[in-house]
């Protein structure tokens, strides 16, 4: 399973690309080792805030709805349309053209809080994805 080393990643299964003071955000690879197939997704909207650690979208599939959790705290700049006419597209090049929405951060110091690469593979090993899923 790929896991770049340039990006940053948090408890909930969430890759971060950060860019100065903006950071795309979208979904690992392990999600969709576990889930083969979205059914929908309710998007944020441009201009929404996001407090870190809380749901600010969903994923759902035949059985079971994904909450995504901000990694970060601040504002959707950007999000990627193509989801919502087809939400497989998170995993046709999940770490490129499969982000989910681009964000303006407030809080640089939350950065700290994401995990490295190794540290990521550590907690897929130790914990999998299976906690993401709730039944709808």
């Amino acid at each position: 399973m790929l896991h770049p080393a340039d990006l940053k990643y948090s408890r909930h299964h969430i890759w971060v690309r950060l860019e100065e003071q903006t950071a795309y955000v979208g979904m690992t690879e392990d999600v969709h080792e576990e889930i083969k197939h979205f059914e929908s997704v309710d998007l944020p909207r441009v201009g929404d805030e996001l407090e870190i650690e809380t749901s600010c979208m969903s994923l759902h599939t035949k059985a079971h709805l994904i909450d995504v959790y901000a990694p970060l705290t601040g504002r959707i700049l950007q999000i990627n349309d193509t989801l919502a006419a087809n939400p497989d597209n998170i995993f046709i090049s999940a770490y490129k053209d499969g982000w989910l929405f681009q964000m303006e951060y407030d809080e640089p110091e939350e950065i700290d809080m994401l995990l490295n690469s190794d540290d990521y593979i550590t907690l897929v090993i130790e914990e999998g994805v299976t906690s993401l899923l709730v039944s709808e």
